[in-house]
């Protein structure tokens, strides 16, 4: 059986999350943690429909970043949707599967703002649902 909740893929090593932005962001989504893009591919070619948080990291010299020729690439030919989505709520990329007149867009770009203020809110309000 299927989560009826949106799936939110989370590549952990390009940042680390508080207990309490990984609560909140439980609380709203099927939240899955994986190690590698690698691992990610592998889980967006599975459910196309997830979306993915890549937290910036305050250390890039980690080695396991792609150039962005090759970002761009990996995202061009995933297969389905891809999207960038700022805290206002723009589409500020996409790959050309989503496109402007895609019917998923807007709940796509909901759902991305939705994990964004999540992700920023203050510790304190992210206080577990009873």
């Amino acid at each position: 059986m299927t989560s009826p909740r949106q799936r939110l893929i989370l590549l952990r090593s390009s940042g680390q999350l508080t207990g309490s932005q990984r609560e909140s962001l439980q609380q709203v989504f099927d939240l899955v943690e994986l190690e590698d893009l690698a691992s990610v591919d592998r889980k967006l070619r599975e459910d196309p429909s997830a979306l993915m948080l890549a937290p910036a990291s305050p250390d890039e010299a980690s080695g396991t970043a792609l150039s962005p020729v090759e970002a761009q690439q990996v995202l061009q030919h995933i297969g389905e949707g891809v999207g960038v989505v700022d805290a206002d709520s723009r589409l500020v990329w996409s790959n050309a599967y989503l496109h402007s007149d895609h019917p998923g867009l807007r709940r796509f770009v909901e759902l991305c703002r939705q994990a964004i203020e999540i992700f920023n809110r203050p510790a304190e309000l992210n206080i577990p649902a009873v």
